[in-house]
């Protein structure tokens, strides 16, 4: 998965834990609560895992099925380690840059977990995949985390309906 987004991805993020007080979450009909998490890559693991047809010097694209499962350490605005996350990309179409992918990932943070799950498609500069749920204190937990990153880490801005 060379991609501007997912491999760069292996997901990862910032302040959760100090971003949001306890307390906050579900407080405010008007505004969702916002959490800026990073993940750095130098901090992340990340394995791939290369189905057939395989990837060769000719053939350099990823195919169908082809996955990466990553973990990393979730980091605050101020660069304190606030949390864990947990992804799996799997290919589903597309060809390298351009694949289309379905993500799951945990965020796993002080006092509960967020759940990510969506399909991505390295269209944009940046993607949003839905918080399909949550437990703890963010238990029933909805709304979108967008992504961005760099050669140096994964953003994420996590948006939590109220």
């Amino acid at each position: 998965m060379t991609r501007r987004i997912a491999y760069t991805l292996p997901l990862a993020a910032v302040a959760a834990g100090a971003a949001l007080a306890p307390g906050t979450f579900g407080q405010s009909p008007s505004a969702p609560a916002t959490l800026t998490l990073e993940m750095r890559h130098k901090e992340a693991r990340v394995t791939m895992i290369d189905e057939k047809p395989l990837m060769t010097g000719k053939r350099t694209s990823e195919s169908p099925g082809d996955s990466v499962v990553s973990r990393g350490t979730l980091r605050d605005a101020a660069g304190a380690a606030v949390g864990a996350v947990h992804g799996q990309f799997v290919v589903t179409g597309g060809r390298s840059p351009d694949t289309d992918e379905h993500v799951n990932a945990t965020m796993v943070l002080a006092g509960g977990q967020l759940a990510l799950q969506g399909v991505i498609d390295q269209e944009g500069a940046s993607e949003v995949v839905p918080i399909v749920g949550g437990s703890g204190r963010f238990d029933g937990a909805a709304g979108t985390a967008e992504i961005t990153g760099d050669d140096k880490a994964v953003r994420f801005v996590v948006r939590l309906r109220p």
